[in-house]
């Protein structure tokens, strides 16, 4: 779903949404699950412009080391092959879009969830992708 309403998402809805997430299965049982909504159109926008330099400069330094002669040794030739042939092309034009003033990140959705861990352990990156699986 990239297309959203310009409509208000329910609290009800998204009780309900946090509800289905709260009774998924968790790492060690440990429930240390959190959920963080916003649906103030600020707060959204705010949170974009944070995550997107972020997001670039993150992958500008993983293209740069997939491009030193020993990079296959530390990351493997298939994510040496992605992140040149695949990745960059495709975050430039990311990129490019966002600039432009698209919402390449959100596709402004109405409501954006956070899901995160309130301690980390083994287990807890599992248990927020099991979270937001459901």
């Amino acid at each position: 779903m990239r297309r959203y309403k310009q409509k208000a998402v329910t609290k009800k809805d998204l009780h309900t949404i946090i509800e289905a997430g709260r009774y998924t299965a968790t790492g060690t049982n440990s429930q240390n699950i959190s959920y963080i909504v916003l649906t103030n159109p600020e707060k959204i926008a705010e949170l974009r412009e944070i995550t997107v330099p972020a997001a670039m400069k993150l992958f500008a330094g993983a293209t740069q080391t997939a491009s030193l002669p020993f990079a296959s040794y530390l990351l493997g030739e298939d994510l040496v092959y992605r992140l040149k042939n695949q990745y960059a092309p495709g975050m430039k034009l990311f990129y490019e879009r966002q600039s432009r003033g698209e919402d390449r990140l959100f596709f402004n959705a109405p409501a954006i969830m956070l899901v995160c861990g309130d301690r980390w352990d083994e287990t807890t990156g599992f248990s927020c992708a099991a979270a937001l699986y459901n």
